[in-house]
């Protein structure tokens, strides 16, 4: 499997992707939830009044009088006075209903339009006069504007829990392209794990190879009588040693493609058993750019720093919505509509809308809570949770700086691991070939051979161990500036959230998109 194959499983199938995607889902209905703040929002009621009501006296006058008398006689005049029995009885019998759509601006305003209808039946409405109409059929339209002047006035104010949402959205997605190029650059590690686990595998093979040929160089000259039997069994003593080493680094090898493997095996893939041949090689070198030009594409790419900055803003939000919050309540409200009254609703609507009974208010409404101490605490919480935001960016930014000198130091000593490892092991190989010509002409022992043979194949994996950390440190780099993702060609899908899907593009790179489930 090559390298571009590795990418392609971990960008599909990594579990830590995956769940920080569905992180982005989330985010992305919160926002859906912060705008629903600004829906237009419709109420409907009704309700059917019985109401028997005893009158006092004051009442009784002001409805007209017309309860139950009893006739008595008037001992002076002999005429009849009406005298009250009992108290009467107000009757209402009456259908309320209620309509209005109530809309929130962005700028603090509530505007609210409505109709009002009351079907009324009543003692009074009865008897003509005073009723005019049985029932009675009355309508109010209008529409009421409540303005904040001070406290949650404003866009800045009405539209912080949108923008936080907006701004959790997008550290949700900076997080998940910081997921994306770790599990990449730790997957691309432990692949040059796996190939210098294979090619030192091969070395010791190789040792085994070398043994195997000494012993039988020693075993057809003992059997000739001109070389000891104790050199024999030296060099087959060495032949188990190294396979032995052998089994190791083959141990190391499957442990190596395991930790690999974790990265992109599913539940789906338990039963199946895999086993990886590395397609790639590791690099001789690469270039590394100027320092001043990686502190500057770190300052501007690296995810961390991003979502430092943006921390930084949405404490600032927030700081400025608890100031408001301590500012007095001061509302201006305006109201205006229309009164009717017929017999019929239609006609009721129609003698509103003539200007039978025009209304229109206009006032304020003030409130300050004493002290306001829960409203400057949480205002004093914001300013130094924007103070640590600010705190933490700097830190950061200081941060960079060291990460991007101890990796740029690391490469520095790889590379001399590489050079020193190339030249120990061709010197090493030269020894050990004149140790071999010694031997045959009776100028040296099979011991001192296998210790030139043990010395060329540990610098040949030095050499291996050195060129892997090397390939290593260059992802460092890229990961350290934050360029991993563009220096291999890996481009992600912004808009979309959901289901991964990566894709290889006409040109060789790889592009990660997310789709709604």
């Amino acid at each position: 499997m090559s390298m571009t194959q590795i990418v392609a499983l971990v960008l599909q199938n990594n579990h830590d992707i995956s769940v920080q995607d569905l992180n982005r889902v989330i985010e992305t209905e919160r926002i859906k939830m912060a705008k629903a703040a600004f829906d237009p929002r419709f109420e409907a009621s009704y309700a059917y009044q019985y109401i028997d009501t005893p009158q006092n006296a004051q009442e009784f006058v002001a409805t007209g009088g017309g309860a139950a008398t009893i006739p008595t006689a008037n001992t002076q005049t002999g005429l009849a006075t009406p005298i009250l029995a009992q108290p009467t009885i107000f009757e209402q019998r009456n259908h309320v209903s209620n309509l209005s759509l109530i809309q929130r601006l962005t700028n603090g305003a509530t505007v609210e339009v409505g109709t009002s209808q009351r079907i009324l039946e009543n003692t009074l409405n009865r008897n003509r006069p005073p009723g005019i109409f049985l029932p009675e059929y009355e309508t109010y339209t209008g529409v009421t504007v409540t303005q904040p002047l001070l406290k949650d006035s404003g866009r800045n104010v009405n539209l912080t829990e949108l923008r936080i949402a907006q701004s959790n959205a997008r550290l949700a997605n900076l997080e998940w392209r910081s997921r994306v190029a770790a599990a990449v650059a730790n997957a691309m590690k432990i692949y040059y794990d796996v190939i210098f686990a294979h090619e030192n595998m091969l070395v010791q093979r190789d040792a085994i190879r070398l043994a195997e040929t000494l012993y039988a160089e020693n075993k057809k000259r003992s059997d000739e009588g001109v070389l000891s039997p104790i050199e024999v069994l030296v060099a087959e003593g060495a032949v188990f040693t190294r396979k032995e080493d052998a089994l190791i680094a083959e141990t190391q090898y499957v442990d190596r493609q395991n930790a690999l493997q974790l990265l992109f095996r599913t539940g789906a893939d338990t039963d199946r058993e895999l086993r990886i041949i590395p397609g790639d090689r590791l690099k001789a070198d690469f270039d590394v750019p100027s320092r001043v030009t990686l502190i500057c594409a770190a300052q501007n790419s690296r995810y961390d720093i991003l979502q430092a900055i943006e921390v930084v803003d949405q404490r600032r939000m927030q700081s400025g919505f608890a100031k408001n919050q301590i500012k007095p309540r001061l509302d201006l409200i305006a109201s205006a509509g229309l009164h009717g009254l017929d017999g019929s609703y239609g006609g009721s609507y129609g003698a509103a809308a003539d200007g039978q009974g025009p209304e229109w208010t206009v006032g304020i409404t003030f409130s300050v809570p004493l002290g306001a101490k829960r409203a400057r605490a949480e205002a004093a919480i914001a300013r130094q949770q924007e103070r640590q935001a600010e705190i933490d960016a700097d830190r950061i930014r200081a941060q960079i700086t060291l990460e991007l000198d101890t990796v740029l130091n690391r490469i520095r000593t790889d590379r001399q691991r590489v050079l020193t490892g190339r030249k120990g092991r061709d010197i090493a190989g030269q020894a050990m070939e004149g140790e071999i010509k010694r031997l045959g002409e009776g100028k040296s022992t099979t011991y001192q051979v296998l210790q030139y043979q043990n010395e060329y194949s540990q610098t040949r994996s030095r050499e291996l161990a050195a060129l892997a950390d090397l390939n290593k440190g260059q992802l460092d780099l890229w990961l350290v500036t934050g360029q991993l993702m563009e220096k291999y060609g890996i481009s992600i899908d912004n808009e979309n959230t959901g289901n991964l899907n990566s894709q290889l593009t006409s040109d060789g790179k790889w592009r990660l998109e997310s789709h709604r489930p």
